[in-house]
């Protein structure tokens, strides 16, 4: 299998066409691709996701701005990093721009030293969550991996809940309890509780239910078996064996 070295790319879209040279000259200086744009059609024809990549827009444009051409990449799912260029700019689009992601906001005409700074941060960036995202579904592939009882009580772990809690929520006892407790540490690959909730907190899962749409039926049947008994209350183990099976045919 060949390793490819994936050049990053640095994505211009400013209508100054001398302001749009002045970058690249300085960019192409410090070893990086540039791609120039001079509309923001030519440019969402052209970007995606891949490799480690970033853009500087201007934030007023010819029948867009910067801001759309932001909410655009936002709608299609393409998460790069933007950088904004503005020679003058109100502090209301600076911070629109910021509240809706954008890594920073230059001032023309920038320092080189600034620039280049600026951009390196962004693809360092962009290579982060993309390796950040491999880990992610990584994740999120063991958490799928878990049997249906296994996930409920991976959801009770993750709100706080000790193995006793568990039991009476669930109405079995506390031994079971501790081995699909075992297992979802085991498939999951932490040593305890606190490296689960770290785990899933570090990727932004908080729930089960948030993290694998499809599972909600789990959440249902959680909540039902949770509203049965009172969550403080304790039923002896010897209670709490599995009922058997009755036919009432």
């Amino acid at each position: 299998m060949i390793n490819r070295i994936i050049q990053p790319v640095v994505h211009v879209l400013d209508p100054d066409a001398a302001n749009v040279e002045r970058l690249a000259a300085v960019l192409k200086e410090d070893g990086l691709d540039v791609r120039r744009y001079d509309s923001s059609e030519t440019f969402l024809e052209d970007v995606s996701n891949e490799g480690p990549a970033c853009l500087i827009v201007e934030l007023e444009l010819p029948r867009s701005s910067g801001l759309e051409i932001q909410r655009q990449l936002a709608t299609r799912g393409i998460d790069i990093p933007i950088l904004f260029f503005a020679g003058r700019a109100s502090i209301a689009q600076c911070v629109a721009a910021i509240q809706a992601g954008a890594v920073d906001f230059i001032e023309k005409p920038a320092p080189v030293e600034r620039l280049v700074k600026a951009v390196r941060s962004a693809l360092d960036l962009h290579v982060f969550q993309q390796r950040l995202s491999v880990a992610t579904q990584d994740l999120l592939s063991r958490i799928r991996s878990l049997t249906n009882r296994e996930r409920e009580t991976m959801q009770q772990l993750l709100d706080g809940k000790s193995i006793k809690q568990i039991s009476a929520a669930f109405r079995i006892g506390g031994q079971t309890v501790a081995k699909h407790r075992a297992r979802v540490l085991s498939k999951l690959k932490c040593r305890n509780d606190a490296q689960l909730i770290r785990l899933c907190l570090s990727h932004g899962i908080e729930s089960i239910r948030a993290a694998c749409p499809a599972d909600r039926e789990i959440e249902r049947r959680t909540a039902v078996r949770t509203a049965r008994v009172p969550r403080e209350t304790w039923i002896p183990a010897s209670a709490m064996s599995e009922p058997a099976l009755v036919n009432h045919g």
